[in-house]
């Protein structure tokens, strides 16, 4: 029994050396995908935050209050997502009208760059469309 013992020794140490880099990939995946997820989730929710407080804007008449509905919201947005944790660095706001009376809805779109933790995920670029009706219709 001790003979056999022996044999065995330093076994549980190369085995623990052969698994460890398989189990910290899968560990800093999990942590990757993780980050990305929430980093979508809060683009997500200050896409449809600063999109809602630009469609309770008056575009008026002919739209001719359109550039201040598109900077109030731009703005609403950035500082949606400073609030949410989410960098936006590169951040492509896309805000224009979709339809008419009685219908009229604002469209934003935002596109920002991804910046993983750890470098597993091969995500560059995070999307988010936010679409919600106008509240003053004309």
């Amino acid at each position: 029994m001790l003979k056999q013992r022996r044999q065995r020794r330093g076994a549980n140490a190369l085995e623990f050396a052969l698994t460890l880099p398989i189990f910290f990939s899968f560990f800093s995946g999990i942590i990757d995908c993780g980050w990305l997820f929430f980093q979508q989730s809060a683009m997500d929710s200050a896409v449809h935050e600063g999109c809602r407080r630009g469609a309770t804007l008056d575009p008026g008449v002919n739209n001719i209050n359109l550039y201040t509905l598109q900077s109030t919201t731009d703005t609403a947005i950035t500082s949606a997502m400073t609030q949410a944790g989410v960098a936006c660095v590169d951040c492509g706001v896309e805000i224009r009208q979709l339809y008419s009376y009685p219908a009229t809805s604002l469209r934003c779109a935002v596109s920002n760059t991804f910046t993983p933790l750890i470098g597993i995920m091969p995500v560059n670029t995070l999307t988010s469309v936010a679409v919600v009706r106008m509240e003053i219709q004309r």
